[in-house]
C-alpha cells in the first residue's frame, strides 16, 4: 500500500500541496522510529519540512519533495508500528534487522543512562566538593574576621592602657615640677632673706665704722684744743 501510494503521488494524482494527504505523526526520539529510519536508510533531514524559498520559489520542486517526504514518513511510521514480531516475505529481513537495531538501541540507551548516571554522580560530587570548599573558605573568613576583631580589641585595650600610663606619668611629672617650683621659690626666698640680713649687717658695720671715725676725729680735735689752752697758760 505504501509503495502504491508513493507511485500514485509521483504520477501527479495530487496536483497541489493542499491536496496531499497529511502524514502520520511520528516521534523522532522513539527507538523504533530511529531503527526504522536506519533500516530504510533515511536521515532526519529527509523528513524535515522545507519552505518553498529553499527551492528558489519553484513550486514543482517543492511539491515533489513534499510528496516524497510525506511518503517516507508514512513508510517509517508503518515499519516502526509493525515491530519485530511480524514476519513474512521481504518484511522478515527488515523485521530481523529492526529487532537487532532495537536491541542495540536499548543497549546504547542503557550505556548512555549509565554514563549519564556517572556524569550526574561526578557532577553532584564535584558540586558537593565545591560547596564544601566554599563552606571551608567561608568558615576560614569568619575565623579570620573574628581573629581580626579580637586583635583590634586587644590593640585598643593596649592603647587605652598605654594612654592611662602616659596620663599618669604626665600627672606625676606635673606634680614633681610643681613641687620643685615650690621648693625653688622657698629656697629663693631664703636666699633673699639671707642677703637682706647680710646687707643689714654690712650697713650696721659701715655705720659703726663711720661713727667710730667721726668719734676719733672729734676726740683729736678736743685734745688739740686742750693742748693749745695748756700751752697758752704757760
Amino acid at each position: 500500500d505504501c509503495h502504491l501510494g508513493h507511485l500514485q503521488l509521483f504520477r501527479g494524482e495530487f496536483a497541489t500541496m493542499e491536496a496531499l494527504p497529511a502524514p502520520p505523526s511520528i516521534n523522532m526520539q522513539s527507538p523504533r522510529v530511529r531503527a526504522a529510519m536506519r533500516v530504510m536508510g533515511i536521515i532526519p533531514s529527509d523528513l524535515e519540512k522545507k519552505e518553498i524559498q529553499e527551492y528558489d520559489g519553484n513550486k514543482n520542486k517543492h511539491l515533489l519533495f513534499e510528496k516524497k517526504r510525506r511518503t517516507l514518513i508514512e513508510q517509517v511510521a508503518t515499519l516502526a508500528s509493525r515491530g519485530p514480531q511480524e514476519r513474512g516475505g521481504s518484511g522478515d529481513m527488515n523485521a530481523n534487522f529492526l529487532e537487532e537495531i532495537l536491541r542495540k538501541e536499548r543497549e546504547t540507551m542503557e550505556t548512555m543512562a549509565r554514563m549519564a548516571k556517572k556524569d550526574i554522580q561526578k557532577t553532584v560530587i564535584k558540586e558537593l566538593e565545591s560547596r564544601l570548599e566554599f563552606e571551608k573558605g567561608k568558615k576560614k573568613q569568619e575565623e579570620n574576621k573574628k581573629r581580626m576583631l579580637q586583635l583590634k580589641k586587644e590593640r585598643d585595650g593596649w592603647l587605652k592602657e598605654q594612654q592611662k600610663k602616659a596620663d599618669k606619668k604626665r600627672e606625676q611629672t606635673r606634680e614633681v615640677r610643681e613641687r620643685n617650683d615650690r621648693q625653688l621659690q622657698v629656697h629663693c626666698e631664703e636666699i633673699r632673706q639671707q642677703l637682706k640680713e647680710a646687707d643689714d649687717r654690712v650697713a650696721k658695720c659701715l655705720a659703726d665704722i663711720r661713727q667710730a671715725h667721726d668719734d676719733s676725729i672729734e676726740s683729736k680735735q678736743v685734745r688739740g684744743i686742750e693742748a693749745r689752752k695748756h700751752k697758752a697758760a704757760f
